[in-house]
């Protein structure tokens, strides 16, 4: 007995499915961020802290860098975008180093020594920041520093949410 049209149209039909399934998947593979070594590695506060971070409600932008191995030191970015209403600010990015000063590996939170010594912050307490980055690394409470001269907003803990893994504005 052969093979009628009818059947030979469905096997053709599925083959064709399988092949269309076949290379969707292989597309997949290969623009997945995964298969390039793009999974961010979400071990230590350390690592879920590196990329870029928006500071909610001010609007205004963190990139953090990873620690160079040969001095200890990552470079953070503090970018103000254009339409933020401080026109003084507006546009502008600074850009500072950081050395880690202690973390909870197994935890959440994590110290930052952010350098240069900036001219109004006197002392060396002043110049640390505590972050506490989720363990999913999507969301992070930042602590600002506590220079109680200043007033209120340098007082506060602020929520940023994980955009990508920029560490400039322009990378």
């Amino acid at each position: 007995m052969g093979i009628t049209q009818v059947e030979g149209s469905r096997r053709m039909g599925i083959m064709n499915l399988k092949k269309f399934a076949v290379l969707f998947l292989t597309i997949l593979v290969i623009f997945s961020p995964y298969a390039h070594g793009q999974q961010r590695n979400l071990k230590t506060p350390q690592n879920r802290l590196i990329g870029h971070w928006l500071v909610q409600p001010l609007g205004v932008h963190y990139y953090f860098s990873p620690v160079n191995e040969s001095d200890l030191m990552g470079v953070v970015t503090f970018f103000v975008p254009k339409d933020y209403n401080d026109k003084n600010v507006a546009g502008k990015a600074q850009t500072w180093k950081y050395a880690v000063i202690s973390q909870e590996p197994e935890g959440e939170e994590i110290r930052l020594k952010i350098d240069p010594e900036h001219v109004w912050l006197k002392d060396e307490e002043s110049q640390r920041k505590l972050f506490a980055v989720a363990k999913d690394g999507k969301t992070m409470k930042m602590g600002l520093y506590d220079v109680p001269y200043l007033g209120d907003v340098f007082q506060k803990d602020y929520s940023c949410i994980y955009l990508d893994s920029k560490v400039s504005p322009n990378k």
